[in-house]
């Protein structure tokens, strides 16, 4: 049976703050502004951006799982 190496570095929650950020300003500016237009695209966004963050979240919770591979010690 072939097992993935699964490899997480902390940099990937990269992927999730700046873009909830955006979201989070998407939805106050459609609240401040009335636009169901605008709250509709901050709510595709939310939604998005959930799912980014559970992928994120899994990857995280499976590196804990996976042993760390120790990288081979040079001859020096």
């Amino acid at each position: 049976e072939r097992r993935k190496d699964y490899s997480f570095a902390p940099s990937e929650w990269a992927f999730v703050f700046p873009p909830a950020a955006l979201t989070i300003a998407t939805i106050e500016l459609a609240r401040l502004w009335s636009s169901s237009l605008v709250e509709l695209i901050g709510v595709g966004m939310a939604t998005l951006m959930t799912g980014v963050w559970l992928v994120v979240l899994s990857r995280a919770l499976i590196s804990l799982r996976t042993p760390m591979k120790s990288a081979p010690l040079s001859a020096e």
